[in-house]
């Protein structure tokens, strides 16, 4: 079971195995041209969020999808549903970025890694809940990692005029596709890597939306990336099955220096929130 999906996009989201798109090219089990449809939209309105979300992928609305199906004369029902009623509401969010600092272990004396936070921040906004609950704060932590099985940068799949997607093609999304042969391309590791005899496709407007990873390192070698783990930190992402945002438990153990069992981050954050209100009797 996954443990946590890997934060951000990367040009690796619509990348598919040539494996698993039918025989015959079927257009709709392409990377980018199958429309994720929510579990809570309706089956007769499916046709209608596909049409809105190709709209929004070529920036050619800024519409919700309420709004979309308002200018065509389709009335809107508000949600009264539980789940709309007590949703979760964010009141405040801080992100530190912290680079680990050379320390020394004090009974051996030997130089070690170590990062550590120190965040104080305050909310002096006023905010009115209509229905009584809960604050509390949650810490996060997420390491930056690179994938480990890509070998060059995915820009080196922009060689020819198609691939830097000219206006006059917009009418033809297919055409930032590209597959590739196994062992070639930017996920070419020669051993266990994805393209190991296996093809894929790739769609280049994923790497003009959320770019690419850049890792300054020695030349791994061909059949060898232990230096590449070693020096960044990668994991053997993406895996066989082109899964490329959730690591396994091994994977994440493999970012700490401690021995097995010891894989923690500790966190002694405090978060004291004060509230100043008056209590409003509702019931009568």
């Amino acid at each position: 079971m996954p443990l946590a999906s890997l934060q951000g996009d990367s040009w690796l989201d619509s990348a598919k195995l040539a494996a698993a798109v039918p025989a015959g090219g079927n257009d709709h089990e392409l990377p980018g041209e199958n429309p994720v449809i929510p579990a809570n939209v309706p089956p007769g309105f499916e046709n209608h969020f596909a049409q809105w979300e190709q709209m929004r992928a070529m920036q050619m609305t800024s519409a919700t999808f309420e709004d979309w199906l308002k200018a065509f004369g389709v009335k809107v029902d508000a949600k009264h549903d539980t789940e709309e009623l007590y949703r979760p509401e964010l009141l405040r969010y801080v992100r530190d970025w912290q680079y680990p600092t050379n320390t020394v272990e004090p009974t051996t004396g030997v130089p070690a890694s170590a990062v550590s936070w120190s965040v104080a921040e305050r909310l002096d906004k006023d905010r009115y809940f209509k229905e009584p609950g809960f604050i509390f704060g949650v810490t996060v932590t997420r390491p930056k990692v690179y994938m480990g099985r890509q070998f060059s940068a995915a820009a080196h799949m922009m060689q020819d005029a198609y691939s830097w997607l000219p206006a006059t093609l917009t009418d033809q999304p297919y055409t930032s596709l590209k597959q590739f042969a196994g062992g070639t391309g930017p996920l070419k590791h020669p051993t266990t890597g994805v393209s190991q005899g296996a093809e894929y496709w790739a769609d280049i407007r994923d790497l003009a939306v959320h770019g690419d990873q850049f890792i300054s390192v020695g030349d791994p070698g061909v059949n060898d990336y232990s230096s590449l783990v070693q020096f960044c930190g990668a994991l053997s992402l993406p895996q066989g099955n082109m899964n490329k945002r959730f690591p396994t438990a091994a994977m994440i153990d493999s970012l700490f220096v401690t021995p097995a069992g010891k894989n923690a981050v500790r966190t002694d954050g405090v978060f004291q929130p004060t509230i100043q209100s008056r209590l409003t009797d509702t019931s009568l």
